[in-house]
């Protein structure tokens, strides 16, 4: 009976551990930040930010601080500063972000010429 029962715990433990690296691995596929956008609000663009504590800023494309909406899926940091460091790492993001589209158009445009 105590082998039945080890065997049911070592399975079990096998079972959460393989759970556990399931989800680690989901959450390491994701990138620290995504940029998205949406036809429906076409000036509108959306930073999220994929590890806790998870949030979405939503502002004008023109600019990170320009109409600026931070809506928080997990509980914000306590601490401002905290709060503040990783707004600054989502500006950050999307004025890279932004830099690297405008390239990309800035040479479609001299390769039409």
């Amino acid at each position: 009976m105590k082998i039945v029962k080890n065997y049911k715990a070592f399975i079990h433990n096998i079972k959460k551990n393989l759970s556990l690296l399931k989800i680690l691995k989901i959450r390491n596929m994701l990138p620290k930040f995504l940029l998205a956008d949406t036809i429906e609000e076409p000036d509108k663009t959306f930073v999220v930010h994929t590890q806790k504590p998870r949030f979405i800023v939503e502002c004008d494309t023109d600019g990170f601080d320009t109409n600026q909406q931070i809506h928080w899926i997990d509980r914000p940091p306590k601490e401002n500063t905290d709060k503040e460091e990783i707004i600054d790492n989502a500006r950050g993001f999307f004025e890279l972000q932004m830099d690297i589209i405008d390239g990309m158009f800035d040479n479609m445009q001299n390769d039409k010429d």
